[in-house]
């Protein structure tokens, strides 16, 4: 589908996010006790997938749901920090929202197919078992969704497959055909391939994952080399995979946020334009966060931005 049209929203969007003018609706809430409920649900094959919710006691009947989709190594918990105010679940549900993440398979408390072989179908059809839940939990129709980097891509196919599911999408270290295998280091793809139990040690891979961290505080560094020790290979296989997952993108109809850095090296704004093309949404946006590494959700200079535009963008 052709942009004309909507770059004029586009790009007022943009201007308001780069300039700060973050407006939140009248009715949230930044304040109250954020409370926690662990679920365990039965994903399509009966295997068991984890989730987390987040929501204040005061909450905000008319705020919205989101469902958050960690990166290709990381459980939920990578939307969740404990340091300091970085959580994205404790921000957004104190603004009002009901907030779950949950721990693909192979990760955190889901569960750990003993071969680490896990397809992207399966990804897909888990992704459809946890939007499923959320929407009956929370008697509601439609969901939000938050995710970067490889949950971008996994929430994008959602989106194509269930459109009438979908209110709003807000992507970070996005890729739709620009390839990641240049940035990773020599002999990777051959080191995931040869994991006995096919599960990567992280620890071992230390060095390739500095510098997507050269922004981050050291105690963000330490927190995620702590948390995030191992991944299954096959998540991480598809970095390899050809380009791109996402398809038809004409297939996404709810509103899209792209927020994009400008030191990460990975991410093409090039390649958001052309995506943003492709879709039917509405509306469209590009946040360019000024300066950030490859993880400014997590950087001290930049989370707080990312955090109050994924809201602002999600209550509008």
């Amino acid at each position: 589908m052709p942009i004309s049209g909507c770059l004029f929203k586009i790009f007022l969007l943009r201007v308001f996010i780069i300039s700060g003018l973050v407006f939140l609706p009248a009715g949230t809430s930044s304040s109250g006790s954020v409370m926690v409920k662990d679920h365990h649900i039965k994903s399509f094959d009966g295997r068991t997938i984890y989730v987390k919710e987040k929501y204040t006691v005061d909450e905000n009947k008319s705020a919205g749901v989101v469902v958050c989709f960690a990166p290709c190594i990381h459980s939920h918990e990578f939307f969740d920090c404990p340091v300091s105010d970085y959580s994205l679940m404790d921000f957004l549900a104190r603004k009002g929202f009901r907030v779950f993440a949950y721990d693909r398979r192979g990760f955190g408390f889901s569960y750990h197919p003993p071969d680490g072989k896990i397809t992207y179908e399966v990804m897909l059809r888990d992704a459809e078992s946890v939007v499923k839940f959320v929407l009956t939990e929370s008697r509601v129709k439609t969901v939000s969704m938050v995710a970067f980097g490889f949950g971008a891509q996994i929430a994008c196919c959602h989106a194509v497959r269930h459109p009438e599911q979908v209110d709003a999408l807000a992507l970070m270290d996005f890729v739709w055909k620009v390839s990641q295998e240049d940035h990773l280091p020599p002999g990777f793809k051959e080191r995931l391939l040869s994991q006995p139990k096919g599960y990567l040690q992280l620890s071992h891979e230390a060095d390739a994952f500095d510098g997507p961290l050269r922004f981050t505080t050291p105690e963000i560094r330490a927190w995620i080399k702590g948390t995030f020790t191992e991944a299954p290979v096959g998540p991480v296989l598809t970095v390899f995979s050809p380009l791109p997952n996402i398809k038809p993108a004409d297939k996404i109809q709810a509103p899209v946020l792209i927020i994009s850095d400008t030191q990460g090296g990975i991410t093409s704004e090039t390649d958001s334009f052309d995506f943003l093309a492709e879709i039917s949404s509405q509306i469209r946006a590009i946040a360019v966060i000024e300066g950030a590494g490859h993880v400014p959700i997590l950087e001290k200079e930049h989370y707080l931005t990312v955090l109050k535009d994924i809201a602002w963008f999600l209550s509008r």
